[in-house]
């Protein structure tokens, strides 16, 4: 409901209900149409925007790629324990208190 709570809303209300004691019934349909039209192209941009951060979120996450039990398996490098075999390839970033085995 952010997209009620601002001034802009607020003038055109207070405009909707003086063109109503005023009876100006096709001025009181417009602002009403505005009104509506604000919101709900706000709260889809909204919407949207919310999807946009959660997408870039999750692709700065980092991942590691560990050998765990045999098995190669991709995890949130803050979840790489003790005894994990790291892979590394070009251009992965590299905990600082990794242990080389191979180079």
């Amino acid at each position: 409901w952010y997209q009620i709570n601002n001034i802009l809303i607020y003038i055109l209300i207070a405009a909707t209900i003086l063109s109503a004691i005023l009876e100006e019934w096709k001025e009181v349909a417009l602002i009403c149409a505005v009104v509506i039209i604000n919101v709900t192209i706000g709260i889809v941009q909204e919407g949207k925007a919310e999807k946009a951060a959660d997408a870039i979120k999750n692709m700065l996450a980092p991942k590691a790629m560990v050998i765990r039990g045999g098995a190669q398996v991709e995890i949130p490098a803050a979840e790489i324990v003790p005894g994990d075999v790291v892979k590394i390839k070009k251009g992965d970033q590299v905990p600082a208190d990794v242990r080389m085995i191979e180079v």
